[in-house]
């Protein structure tokens, strides 16, 4: 279940599925992003989530599930960590629920 530091998906076993990140901060104005990575993904989503660099300079990205793995249903996790200038950000805990 998501909480207000999740952000949960419901996805169909067997499908792709992919979703459009904007790093912002508190004004709006984009994240200038490098080396933006996975992590803390359950079992069950190792190697099967991957990155799309669309436009780091502008805190933009995609990240991509292969579903044709054939996805445990249930629910599964996983973290997005960047670079910003020399610091680490990450995202909340996002949540991927498979029916």
């Amino acid at each position: 279940m998501a909480t207000p530091d999740t952000t949960e998906f419901t996805v169909n076993r067997w499908a792709d599925w992919s979703i459009d990140i904007e790093w912002t901060d508190s004004v709006g104005d984009p994240i200038p992003l490098t080396a933006p990575e996975i992590i803390e993904a359950t079992p069950q989503l190792d190697g099967l989530l991957m990155i799309i660099e669309t436009n780091l300079p502008l805190g933009q990205f995609k990240v991509f599930l292969e579903g044709s793995a054939g996805i445990p249903i249930g629910t599964h996790a996983f973290r997005v960590r960047a670079l910003s200038g020399a610091s680490h950000v990450a995202l909340t805990q996002m949540l991927i629920k498979v029916e």
